[in-house]
């Protein structure tokens, strides 16, 4: 998935399915998750946490614990949530600075024509 223009909810959707997938995966029963749980209340360990982070990041084409963020932080779904929406957010915002410098460039290339 790319992560052009997606949104706080569409994170969370997606974060809460890599949740269900990694509970389905390790055979334990599916659960409906609020932003409140806590992680190892559910049963996810720091290993399968970091598992999860692999499968977030492969999704939503960022990570962000290779910035501000620490995975030992993590401690609950909304802060799963949170670390993605603003590492999302961060991406796009580089990308329309990256963009805006391209069109700089090729308008100066234009004029030296």
């Amino acid at each position: 998935m790319v992560n052009d223009n997606i949104g706080t909810d569409e994170v969370a959707r997606v974060v809460r399915d890599e949740i269900a997938r990694l509970l389905e995966r390790t055979h334990r029963a599916p659960v409906q998750v609020a932003d409140a749980d806590r992680l190892d209340a559910l049963g996810i360990s720091s290993i399968e946490l970091f598992d999860l982070a692999g499968g977030l990041e492969e999704r939503l084409g960022v990570d962000p614990f290779e910035g501000s963020y620490s995975l030992s932080d993590v401690r609950t779904v909304d802060d799963l949530c949170r670390a993605y929406c603003d590492a999302c957010s961060d991406s796009a915002g580089r990308d329309e600075t990256l963009q805006s410098s391209r069109r700089r460039a090729e308008a100066r290339r234009r004029q030296l024509r």
